[in-house]
């Protein structure tokens, strides 16, 4: 899922810059066929981005209960205008739907909306809001957010883009060094001895909301052991893990449009970003069975002596 939505949203940034110097040549763009132009990453930008990066994962870790619903409400916002990015090819090619809505019954409006595109946009605000609604549903909430998140990824792949290798190695290097701070470091800084970014990915053990940041794509485990039963019920991907390497992918295939070249380095970028998640995933160190049964076994003791504290409180004031 991760490496097809990499792959696409490469695909799809190169081919935008295609259709966008034919339509150079051609000098007769009509309004309705103009796309929102991309924003090239500067040196400054991406300075400024890791900086809100570090300063939010902070505050998150701080006042995780309080922040987490101003992620919602921006995922939200950002995954409905995605969607809308995402399909709005596909509904312009539809043969209905093209007549206009007049700009006075619609004050916001700047132009008169096709009556399709209008209703897309209410399709899209709706899934939002369904999801918003039923984000704790576990058995099917899941692939709405997934697909939230997979249309927002495309839409960021499509519309930032890295003008220069030199862009792509600094910002490289300099997320490099933000993960290793955030993730092998932190954990000697706190003082529960667990990672910044793994503790606000998975949302923290004390939080009093029991919410979950939405910025991840989400897969159930397909492990069947009982000693599956007390780790977390998803694999969880994050958007970073997408979105990084898809700048690089989208930015090997406009290079390849630059020099005419058969997608040589589009496709050798997008096996090498697959491979390497792939054996990421698969060197990465797991919990080995006999850490999984002590967890079981100290949340299931945990769990007894609450009951039995309870039960104790109850006979007491039942004696009294």
């Amino acid at each position: 899922m991760a490496v097809g939505t990499v792959a696409l949203g490469g695909y799809w940034a190169g081919s935008r810059d295609v259709k966008k110097r034919y339509m150079k040549h051609k000098r007769d763009d009509e309004p309705e066929k103009q796309e929102d132009e991309a924003v090239d990453v500067t040196p400054v930008m991406t300075c400024v981005f890791v900086v809100m990066c570090c300063s939010m994962l902070v505050l998150l870790y701080y006042f995780y209960d309080h922040l987490v619903y101003v992620i919602i409400g921006i995922f939200c916002l950002a995954s409905s205008s995605g969607l809308y990015s995402c399909l709005s090819p596909l509904v312009q090619r539809l043969p209905f739907g093209k007549c206009r809505v007049c700009s006075s019954s619609l004050p916001y409006f700047h132009k008169c909306p096709q009556v399709r595109m209008l209703l897309l946009a209410l399709f899209c605000v709706g899934v939002s809001v369904v999801w918003a609604v039923f984000r704790n549903e576990d058995q099917w909430a899941w692939i709405l957010q997934d697909a939230l998140g997979i249309a927002f990824c495309l839409y960021m792949l499509k519309t930032i883009r890295l003008p220069t290798f030199k862009a792509c190695t600094l910002l490289l290097m300099v997320l490099f060094i933000y993960d290793i701070f955030f993730v092998f470091i932190t954990p000697f800084l706190t003082k529960s001895g667990n990672s910044i970014m793994v503790e606000v990915a998975t949302g923290p053990a004390d939080s009093a909301t029991r919410e979950k940041l939405p910025m991840v794509l989400k897969v159930p485990r397909l492990n069947a052991s009982p000693l599956a039963l007390c780790d977390r019920p998803f694999s969880l991907l994050g958007f970073g893990d997408i979105l990084v390497p898809g700048l690089l992918v989208a930015y090997c295939h406009r290079f390849d449009i630059q020099v005419q070249s058969s997608r040589v380095y589009f496709v050798a970028c997008t096996i090498e970003g697959s491979t390497s998640a792939s054996l990421g995933a698969s060197l990465g160190r797991r919990p080995t069975a006999s850490e999984r049964l002590r967890g079981c076994v100290s949340q299931a003791a945990s769990g007894r002596s609450t009951g039995q504290a309870h039960t104790a409180q109850g006979a007491a004031s039942g004696a009294g």
